[in-house]
């Protein structure tokens, strides 16, 4: 099946079309990791971590002895944690008095 972008299509939304229709094929590995330039990576707005996470869980499925999907899953939850530290600041603990 050749899978073709439409005009006026942008090269991200191509992408995620993509992942969403190939999410049990490890091709979506390419697309995650894509390149406009060798500093200017496709993937690169915070928003796109439930991307990564939705791909390492179904291939995590399908492929559960892989090296690439064990190092995608490690690669993910690397960036969700950073993500919630950067955003979701943990709240002090507050002391009820006894």
């Amino acid at each position: 099946m050749k899978y073709t972008r439409n005009p006026g299509q942008s090269p991200e939304e191509y992408s995620i079309s993509y992942i969403l229709t190939h999410y049990k094929s490890l091709s979506v590995l390419y697309a995650l990791y894509q390149q406009y330039s060798p500093a200017d990576m496709c993937f690169i707005n915070l928003r796109i971590c439930r991307f990564f996470r939705i791909v390492s869980d179904s291939l995590g499925k399908y492929y559960p002895g892989s090296k690439h999907v064990t190092a995608l899953k490690a690669y993910t939850d690397n960036m969700i944690g950073r993500y919630k530290c950067r955003y979701c600041p943990v709240s002090p603990k507050i002391n009820f008095p006894s």
